[in-house]
């Protein structure tokens, strides 16, 4: 399991992520982004997603994240997140249904929800690459 933290080793929750299933101190952990430190037991809170680099178009502008995810079926794909789909409620919203309908499964709790948001709002990624954005469809390359 890859340990990826907020700020450092120290912040809560932390989140972990697995590409393959894991067994931790005998107990078997499925593939996906996990949070530890909130309750006593770890919580699932999608399939494997990576945040692999911050992208931005050549002015400097439309922030985004680069994701890389396996699909319920089929081979790893990536897709520009645009930062804004983070911005409330309602783009939120957009953001998982465009994750779900590209094969990312999400768990369906709202704690889980609100972790997923989380997730991929505090990460930044030390990578980062310029690109074009087309409004929810992500990046052109």
């Amino acid at each position: 399991m890859k340990k990826i933290s907020n700020t450092d080793e120290y912040a809560w929750p932390q989140f972990v992520i697995s590409d393959d299933w894991e067994i931790v101190n005998s107990s078997s952990f499925k593939p996906g982004v996990w949070c530890i430190g909130i309750g006593k037991q770890p919580l699932w809170i999608c399939s494997p997603l990576h945040v692999n680099a911050i992208t931005f178009d050549d002015k400097n502008n439309n922030f985004g994240r680069l994701l890389r995810f396996k699909p319920t079926e089929g081979a790893w794909r990536e897709w520009n997140m645009p930062m804004r789909l983070l911005a409330g409620p309602r783009s939120i919203k957009k953001l998982r249904a465009t994750l779900l309908n590209m094969g990312v499964t999400i768990a369906v709790s709202a704690r889980s929800r609100r972790l997923f948001t989380q997730y991929l709002s505090a990460q930044h990624p030390e990578k980062s690459c310029v690109m074009g954005f087309d409004n929810l469809k992500g990046a052109q390359p």
